[in-house]
């Protein structure tokens, strides 16, 4: 008995020691050392710039160039871009692209930084092979990026990135008479922070001097001056105007936090001119960006799938309207064509000329707040357009499965749904099953704001809405938070406002019965537009 005991304590005392040396050594564990940026700088000014031996056995990208009359070429970033070394014409860019590649791929760094450290134009990125664990990033402190000289003369995007894998272009000023960043057969690339103006820009609204044929501005007998509004652009925007392109063959493109003003496109993902081994561009996201003055369209989807546009503002677009000539080409927040399994969502979209032309596509557009956009052309069957909020709208056509939508319109304006359930109609008399005509009951009046609310609490329904709760379940996957943030629940409502438990009213609302007054005048209102149409 003694023996057993004296070996289940001498076990015992092992197992202590061993438990206590673990301690020890786990305690001991420190965290990995953080892996360093490696930093190299590009430039054209101040002689920053590519350097490589004479012998072109080493090439580096972080030194001077010596003392050279003219800047140096960006070209050399181009694979098989021929220089002079000497008197001899010898190809140095894939070198210095293998060396760049080299870098990322060592995995001793956790980016390799490329700087731009003076205002330059035409920049061209080919080949560039980051990894997930060390990506190449473009970027720059202070200086733009940009062809904004003689027009015809800079044809060539701001940005262009081909052929390149994990690489990230941030915290840059990018303005062109051409395109901005134009991406092409790329996989996970992302634009960040990116700040776009006057790219493709026309301006429709402010009318320009008649000018004689002395080159100055003439006048009537008045004294007052001869104007008149541009005719309108019609180069594709393939070739000019695209704030960011996408082109075909590329896989996981982010464009994230960047500002678009006075732009004639934001963001185009185009894959309709597929040539022979080519492949549509799919992975697009478009995250939380500003658009603002955009002649044509914000965000365009064309024979590109999977893309998400999510959060963000669009704000005055589609002045192409305005050309004088304009001839009904799309002008609107959003374009979707031939496209499938597209996602917008909780976008605040506000006096633009559409909200959304969409033809042959499928996915959803749900969770936005619409307000004071024109007219609106859906003419796609399976996209689902769900709990959104149309205010001060004007005619919807909406050939889709349309749910859970507000459609405030203006005072008789038409709401035509081809597929609906469960909206709400407000100073219109369509409707479908479901649906509720009255006021949605918003918390706060929408003409301004109530302290310590912003302008897009406007739209938050009232404890009283009849939108609380008398939604439906518009597919399996609804997402996982509304317009406002609120987690998604089994009780549906109507409108943006898809999850909230309704606000306390700041605002006294009409009598039902006014709101039936409002529903037969705006009934009325239709049948004679209709019957004089």
């Amino acid at each position: 008995m003694k023996k057993v005991l004296s070996i289940f304590m001498a076990i015992a005392m092992f197992v202590t020691m061993f438990s206590f040396s673990t301690v020890v050594f786990a305690e001991e564990i420190t965290e990995p050392e953080a892996k360093p940026v490696l930093n190299k700088y590009l430039g054209t000014e101040k002689n920053y710039g590519l350097k490589f031996d004479r012998t072109l056995k080493e090439v580096v990208v972080d030194e001077t160039h010596g003392n050279l009359s003219k800047p140096w070429h960006f070209d050399v970033l181009k694979p098989e871009t021929e220089v002079k070394v000497g008197t001899v014409n010898t190809t140095v860019g894939t070198a210095i692209i293998d060396k760049i590649n080299e870098y990322a791929a060592s995995g001793e760094y956790s980016a390799v930084n490329l700087n731009i450290k003076a205002d330059t134009t035409a920049l061209p990125f080919e080949g560039l092979k980051g990894t997930a664990e060390t990506p190449i990033v473009i970027v720059t402190e202070s200086a733009s990026v940009g062809n904004k000289k003689i027009e015809g003369t800079n044809e060539a995007p701001a940005i262009s990135v081909v052929d390149c894998e994990y690489v990230t272009v941030k915290n840059i000023t990018v303005t062109s008479l051409s395109n901005g960043i134009v991406v092409e057969g790329c996989k996970n690339v992302t634009v960040e922070n990116v700040t776009f103006s006057e790219v493709g820009f026309t301006d429709y609204i402010k009318p320009v001097p008649v000018l004689g044929e002395d080159g100055k501005p003439t006048y009537n007998e008045d004294g007052s001056a001869i104007e008149t509004f541009l005719e309108m652009d019609t180069t594709a925007l393939s070739a000019k105007g695209s704030a960011v392109y996408v082109g075909t063959g590329c896989d996981g493109v982010t464009v994230s936090g960047c500002s678009f003003t006075k732009c004639r496109a934001g963001v185009v993902a185009d894959s309709s001119a597929l040539e022979e081994g080519e492949v549509a561009s799919t992975g697009v996201e478009v995250i939380d960006c500003t658009f603002s003055e955009i002649s044509d369209v914000a965000v365009v989807v064309n024979a590109a799938d999977d893309v998400v546009v999510s959060g963000g503002t669009v704000a005055k677009s589609g002045t192409l309207a305005e050309a004088v000539n304009y001839d009904g080409t799309i002008a609107a927040a959003f374009m979707v064509v031939d496209a499938a399994n597209v996602t917008i969502e909780k976008v605040w979209s506000t006096d633009n000329h559409a909200l959304i032309y969409a033809e042959n596509a499928t996915g959803r557009v749900r969770y936005n707040v619409s307000v004071r956009d024109g007219y609106s052309k859906v003419d796609a069957a399976e996209l689902l357009i769900y709990n959104n909020t149309f205010v001060d709208a004007t005619s919807l056509d909406l050939t889709a499965k349309a749910s859970n939508n507000i459609f405030w319109m203006l005072m008789g304006e038409k709401v035509a749904v081809s597929e609906g359930d469960n909206n709400c109609y407000y100073w219109t008399s369509k409707g479908d099953r479901g649906s509720i005509r009255k006021n949605p009951r918003f918390a706060y009046a929408f003409d301004g704001t109530v302290e310590g609310t912003s302008i897009r609490d406007n739209y938050i329904i009232a404890s009283s809405s009849p939108c609380l709760g008398k939604g439906v379940k518009a597919e399996d996957d609804m997402g996982a938070t509304d317009f406002y943030g609120n987690a998604a629940t089994d009780s549906i409502n109507i409108g943006a406002d898809a999850f909230g438990a309704g606000a306390e009213s700041e605002i006294e609302f009409a009598s039902d019965f006014v709101d039936f007054f409002n529903y037969i005048f705006a009934v009325i209102k239709n049948f004679f537009e209709n019957l004089f149409a």
